[in-house]
């Protein structure tokens, strides 16, 4: 190393800096990633109260005027999708993981 810092002074320096901004750089950009999809699933809760409370307040309306069928459908779907969004996504991701695992392996497709 000495040989090499006697051809290129700052040599030591350089590779430092190479290599921090080897690692530095990516664990930046994950933890962008992260916070954007924190603030993403904010939204998304945000999105989905403030649809439930229009559906809601549209199906005591049309309770009101007397058209049930309206307000039944009002409160149908976007409940649900309000739930949806409220539940961990656990649920799902199990049962599609457990899916994947279940599948048989693919016969080869060549000619041995």
């Amino acid at each position: 190393m000495a040989k090499f810092q006697a051809l290129v002074p700052d040599a030591p320096e350089r590779f430092f800096a190479i290599v921090e901004s080897q690692t530095i750089a990516p664990s930046k950009r994950l933890d962008q990633l992260v916070a954007a999809q924190i603030n993403e699933a904010v939204r998304g809760r945000q999105s989905a109260v403030a649809l439930m409370v229009l559906c809601v307040g549209c199906a005591i309306v049309f309770f009101a005027v007397g058209n049930t069928v309206a307000g039944l459908a009002f409160l149908g779907l976007p409940v649900l999708g309000f739930l949806r969004e409220l539940l961990p996504e656990r649920g799902s991701k199990q049962i599609h993981h457990r899916r994947e695992e279940a599948k048989e392996p693919e016969p080869d497709s060549g000619d041995s």
